[in-house]
């Protein structure tokens, strides 16, 4: 029995350490500068999204953990910070326009969504693994990055992006993002 648990930490421990390896930024870094066109046909820049709290999201639609996740970045996060200087930017790994846009169309998602069919903007950010989400602060720095989801680590986003929108609120607690 200690050595399945032992082995299991090992495994966690490697998948955590490879997953750390395939990152190509670092949190503190100025975002890398890229564009995408927005399901809507607009594009938008980074930089001009400066002043504003930016989860950007890497995902597929084959993901299991990705699919998980959606309706979180949609109701847990969207939904509450939409009207506040805050965008999230959905990027859709080796996908293109068409496959993205049904794919929102069926999870009925409606925070903006782009395609990132040769991995152009991923390759900035990873080498491999999704889900992987960063958080750009007002600034255009990286605050925050991870990869997978879990409950921890939705908590943790949620952490991070009410500390920025609300600096003064010392006395943050997790909200209850489960049923």
């Amino acid at each position: 029995m200690k050595w399945f648990r032992a082995g299991g930490l090992l495994l966690l421990f490697c998948i955590t350490l490879t997953a750390r390896e395939s990152e190509l930024t670092e949190t503190g870094q100025q975002v890398p500068d890229f564009s995408v066109v927005i399901l809507e046909g607009r594009e938008v820049h980074i930089r001009d999204l400066r002043g504003r709290v930016v989860p950007i999201n890497f995902f597929a639609t084959w993901c299991g953990p990705c699919n998980r996740e959606m309706p979180h970045l949609e109701n847990d996060i969207w939904q509450v910070y939409k009207d506040r200087p805050f965008t999230v930017l959905s990027i859709a790994r080796e996908h293109t326009m068409e496959e993205t846009a049904a794919f929102r169309d069926e999870k009925g998602l409606t925070f903006p969504m782009a395609p990132d069919p040769d991995r152009s903007v991923y390759g900035l950010f990873a080498s491999m693994y999704i889900p992987r989400n960063i958080l750009v602060d007002p600034q255009g720095k990286i605050v925050y990055q991870e990869t997978g989801f879990d409950e921890e680590k939705l908590k943790d986003l949620l952490r991070q992006i009410d500390s920025l929108l609300n600096p003064s609120n010392n006395s943050w607690s997790p909200r209850e993002v489960y049923e």
